[in-house]
């Protein structure tokens, strides 16, 4: 009778190769929340986690259960290991290709500029409608930002509230509406109930501004200025149509 074959308990070269990416993965998002929540080194990892999700909704939502899971397997790796290159299990490629992708966008965080960077297109509160109704047509812009004489910020023209507004005034005044002579300062007004409108700095990270489009469903564009100042002039826009492309 043929005696059964031992398997060789050692990995092979690319398991290896997974466990050791997959721990090095884990010790820099480990090293990065520390940092980032100045907590102390008996601080558990999976406190971490909880305590950054806490600050970053979207984050903890798609990357926080996924390293509460995977820190079971790290401490199966590192705490059960018998011998020298012996462990009880290796993390499938999946896993490690997840885990690198989940340290390099929390370690390499995307900003609002230079992504969104771009000209804005404003009119003012003595504009006419036709005019910001040509544009409209002409450059497929739905959000002005609006400012009265002085340079002040007055609100958020959307599309949204233009159609608002000519549904109330046909409903209410049973006249047809006259754009050359309807002034974008009244059209505003339809606005102002409703916060559709933000500001941030330039130093703001694509996730935080993706949050606020989820926190806030009334909510049709963010105005990048470079300390996020309404009286500053805009370098840039995040709209309601760029979220759905930006969410995993």
């Amino acid at each position: 009778m043929t005696p059964r074959s031992t398997p060789d308990p050692k990995p092979s070269p690319k398991q290896l190769d997974l466990i050791e990416r997959f721990r090095v993965a884990f010790n820099q998002i480990e090293a990065h929340l520390r940092f980032e929540l100045r907590e102390p080194d008996d601080t558990s990892f999976t406190r971490l986690v909880h305590l950054y999700a806490e600050q970053n909704l979207v984050w903890g939502n798609w990357a926080g259960c996924q390293l509460r899971a995977y820190a079971k397997l790290r401490n199966i790796l590192v705490h059960t290991q018998q011998e020298r290159e012996q462990f009880l299990c290796v993390p499938l490629p999946f896993v490690v290709e997840r885990i690198e992708q989940i340290r390099d966008e929390l370690l390499e965080k995307e900003r609002v500029i230079p992504k969104f960077q771009r000209g804005v297109r404003t009119v003012k509160t003595t504009d006419k409608l036709s005019y910001a109704l040509e544009t409209i047509a002409e450059e497929d812009f739905s959000q002005f930002p609006v400012y009265d004489e002085d340079g002040g910020f007055r609100g958020l023209l959307t599309e949204n509230g233009i159609t608002r507004w000519l549904a109330h005034h046909t409903v209410r005044e049973m006249t047809l509406v006259d754009f050359e002579d309807t002034l974008v300062e009244t059209v505003l007004l339809e606005e102002e109930e409703r916060r559709t409108c933000g500001f941030v700095s330039r130093q703001v990270t694509v996730q935080e501004v993706t949050i606020r489009f989820g926190q806030n469903p009334f909510l049709e564009a963010v105005l990048i200025t470079h300390n996020g100042q309404a009286s500053e002039t805009p370098i840039g826009i995040v709209t309601r149509w760029d979220i759905p492309g930006l969410r995993h």
